[in-house]
């Protein structure tokens, strides 16, 4: 328990002021019949399963992140702003991967005014925000300061 909030909170410290990453995109997420069985958020005590059963489920983007460290990670469900040339998304954090994030090409798209595949990839700000700039309401496990 002591670990997973020591972590949580790193990750929120590091994360309170926007940080660089670099931002991509993976076709997987454009597909909204996808499960979320395959993902690092699927089930567990911090799982999405348990409201949603496809990425067409969830009501925002969707990603993967450096910040959800595996399977049951303690932020999964977290909502993150990027930003990019003054254009901002957000999207919930739902796999991981080993650094940066992985967007749908719909939202790098968005984010980049329609230059994801001349791009292939950007770095962007982020930032930990509300669950509800996700579309959570009061649905949403996460937002800034949560405590496992």
């Amino acid at each position: 328990m002591k670990i997973i909030t020591a972590t949580l909170l790193a990750h929120t410290v590091a994360l309170v002021s926007a940080a660089q990453v670099a931002v991509r995109y993976d076709n997987t997420y454009d597909n909204p019949s996808n499960s979320l069985t395959k993902v690092a958020c699927s089930d567990g005590e911090h799982g999405l399963i348990y409201g949603f059963n496809t990425l067409a489920d969830i009501p925002s983007e969707v990603a993967s992140i450096s910040t959800i460290s595996g399977w049951n990670s303690a932020v999964c469900g977290q909502c993150y702003s990027l930003e990019f040339e003054g254009r901002k998304i957000h999207f919930l954090g739902i796999d991981s991967k080993p650094d940066g994030v992985d967007l749908s090409e719909r939202a790098m798209d968005r984010l980049t005014s329609d230059r994801a595949t001349q791009l292939g990839w950007v770095m962007a700000d982020l930032q930990m925000v509300e669950s509800e700039l996700c579309g959570m309401g009061g649905r949403g496990k996460r937002a800034v300061g949560f405590e496992a």
